[in-house]
């Protein structure tokens, strides 16, 4: 069983003060962090989770779901690059936490042993003319009977290992984010991400815009596009859906 998740205990695992708040569920961390005075909110569960193209994120009591609230204005590659950073901070912070070897399905899902374990969700928001970017992440952390679904089944790290300290997680995950320009800018995580990434060498299929396409997975750009080789072409894709052929 896990630790529950406890205000004080993370802050003292923090780095830095940071404004943070503990709250019992909300319908979505994303939306309830948007015009109130925090750093990051944390809940112990979601009524109505999304992710990427508004799809529904199974967040039901058991697993950390929180977001993160940064007074920074991004744009054009700026932004694009978020997402992948925001998913190394976190395969990090798991990796560092629970002894495990996390990888990333581009552009935005944590994936262990094969199987999705966490996704990311990056909003840039409008605030009257000052600009603010929230990033929701959720980290699958107890065994939960998720819902059915079409392809492979989630996983959750009790499934692998014991006893997680959710607090101890949080704040890593947390203090990811502290003096994070620096990295961010230098755009050195991009090498770490293509180490971590789950789609290498996989023949995929890409829908987008009403195409498909079809090759083996490289990575991901300077710009975070995914690289696919079709055929004899080398393309690059901003946008598009994702499944690996079986």
């Amino acid at each position: 069983m896990s630790f529950e998740i406890d205000k004080n205990s993370i802050l003292n695992l923090l780095k830095s003060p940071l404004n943070i708040e503990v709250v019992d569920e909300v319908t979505s961390t994303n939306d309830y962090i948007k015009g109130r005075d925090l750093f990051s909110v944390i809940a112990k569960q979601q009524s109505n989770g999304r992710g990427t193209n508004n799809r529904s994120f199974y967040s039901q009591k058991g697993g950390i779901y929180l977001s993160v609230k940064l007074p920074i204005e991004l744009e054009g590659d700026d932004f694009l690059l978020l997402t992948p950073f925001v998913a190394v901070i976190t395969a990090r912070a798991i990796d560092k936490v629970v002894g495990v070897n996390t990888q990333i399905k581009w552009v935005n899902d944590i994936y262990l042993n094969g199987k999705k374990l966490g996704g990311i969700l990056c909003e840039n928001v409008l605030k009257g003319r000052v600009s603010e970017v929230v990033i929701g992440i959720g980290v699958n952390v107890e065994k939960q009977a998720f819902p059915s679904f079409n392809l492979n089944a989630p996983i959750s790290l009790e499934e692998v290992v014991e006893n997680i300290d959710k607090n101890r997680l949080i704040a890593e995950l947390l203090n990811g984010f502290i003096g994070f320009e620096g990295e961010f800018k230098s755009r050195g995580f991009l090498s770490e991400y293509n180490d971590r990434f789950y789609l290498k060498n996989k023949v995929v299929s890409l829908s987008q815009n009403g195409q498909t396409f079809v090759g083996e997975a490289v990575g991901i750009n300077e710009r975070a596009s995914l690289i696919l080789k079709v055929g004899s072409d080398v393309k690059s894709f901003v946008h598009g859906d994702v499944i690996i052929n079986l």
